[in-house]
């Protein structure tokens, strides 16, 4: 089997996302170097300050991470771009099991009892053929031994993309753009919702505040990557 997966290896050699340099054996995605530049961010075991304050007097979130800045041209934004839009499932899956460890760091994120990923409409997910923010969801649910769930939240047609729009009208633009199709089971205390790339936050703040709306529950949001809007 290893000679086999050299084989492959030798043949199909396997790049760095953002580098093109040939990958080692032992890396996956991105070279060492290109690893060392991704800008994470600082994490002592507790929210990270700039990320929770997006939600200050919008939603009530118990916690919020996420593993690296979004850095335009960078290592952050090939990392991305190349699992959004070219079809590199596994980096999801990947990079959602470092996403766990992450939080098997945090007193904030301890007692998790189910993952719920941000949905993505009917149309935009056949049109892709995946929803990244499931990927990320599935692994690191299985890796930190919890519920996995895609059946409470539904998102409803967008109207217009987000991807250049100000912080102002894309909260306008995701108000109400979910419904919640099932009650969370009555042993559910505490939920965390994955995004991908977290900006302004409207659209966990929209899923945080439905699936609150007539329950107590803790809320936690993470994601792989931040990216505050400016303006």
């Amino acid at each position: 089997m290893l000679i086999f997966k050299a084989l492959i290896e030798l043949f199909f050699m396997r790049q760095c996302v953002h580098c093109s340099t040939s990958l080692m054996p032992n890396e996956c995605d991105l070279c060492l170097c290109c690893n060392a530049n991704l800008s994470p961010i600082s994490f002592s075991g507790e929210n990270d300050p700039e990320l929770a304050q997006l939600f200050y007097g919008r939603s009530k979130i118990s916690g919020a991470t996420a593993l690296f800045h979004f850095v335009k041209g960078g290592v952050s934004q090939s990392l991305i771009h190349q699992f959004k839009y070219y079809n590199s499932q596994k980096i999801g899956t990947r990079w959602g099991i470092k996403l766990a460890h992450h939080l098997k760091k945090a007193n904030d994120f301890s007692d998790i009892d189910v993952v719920i990923p941000v949905p993505m409409t009917r149309q935009k997910k056949r049109k892709r053929g995946y929803n990244q923010s499931e990927k990320i969801a599935k692994s690191l649910a299985k890796e930190l031994k919890v519920k996995y769930d895609t059946r409470t939240l539904k998102r409803k047609t967008q109207k217009r993309s987000q991807t250049h729009l100000n912080k102002y009208t894309r909260w306008q633009n995701i108000n109400e753009g979910f419904e919640l199709i099932q009650p969370l089971a009555e042993n559910v205390k505490h939920v965390l919702l994955i995004d991908d790339v977290i900006t302004t936050g409207a659209t966990l703040e929209s899923c945080a505040n439905l699936l609150a709306a007539n329950r107590s529950i803790k809320i936690s949001i993470a994601s792989l990557a931040f990216a505050p809007l400016e303006g």
